[in-house]
């Protein structure tokens, strides 16, 4: 395609852009819908940059353990939140794959902390943004467990960003109502 091909398609969209905005009547906008779905794309992408800073967290996690990051839309307000609790249908990892037999024996017990097994994604997103203090094993006076230090686990503030996310997000929510009033597609 050259130039005057482009030109000639755009043109024609603009055209079917402005018979749409023509036809359009601000009595047939369902009001409840629009407004709901400005709040769902905003929480999507709240989500998104929430995974995405909770990946950068884990590393090369293969659990994918970010997806435990989850978002709530709530039924009687608009609205919605995004957390890491476990909710009532956690997400269970596939542990199949790690299930591998190889030459080296691992228990059962071994597979299933390694698969996350029986606990959600965000078990292990809780421990990271929390952290851990210094654990030191056989020091409760018995040799059970050996003894040294198990090192800790630094907590790594990920949420942040959904809580910077929200605000952000509350704030575009508004602007767009906004415009769409001003533009009087809705009224307060």
């Amino acid at each position: 395609m050259d130039t005057s091909d482009l030109q000639i398609e755009q043109d024609r969209v603009i055209e079917q852009m402005r018979k749409q905005l023509a036809n359009m009547s601000a009595t047939e906008i369902n009001k409840k819908a629009t407004k709901q779905r400005i709040v769902d794309s905003e929480l999507k992408n709240v989500l998104k940059v929430t995974r995405s800073a909770a990946k950068k967290v884990l590393g090369n996690d293969r659990m994918q353990a970010s997806k435990g990051v989850r978002m709530v839309k709530y039924k009687s307000v608009f609205g919605g939140n995004i957390n890491i609790l476990t909710g009532r249908g956690s997400v269970q990892i596939d542990s199949s794959i790690y299930n591998r037999q190889g030459r080296r024996y691992r228990s059962e017990r071994s597979r299933l902390i390694a698969s996350y097994y029986g606990a959600s994604r965000s078990f292990v997103l809780r421990w990271t943004q929390a952290g851990t203090q210094v654990r030191t094993a056989g020091s409760k006076g018995n040799s059970r467990g050996g003894s040294g230090n198990r090192g800790a686990i630094l907590a790594k503030d990920f949420m942040s960003t959904a809580v910077t996310g929200m605000s952000q997000a509350a704030d575009n929510i508004v602007r767009h109502l906004g415009f769409l009033i001003q533009e009087g597609f809705m009224q307060d």
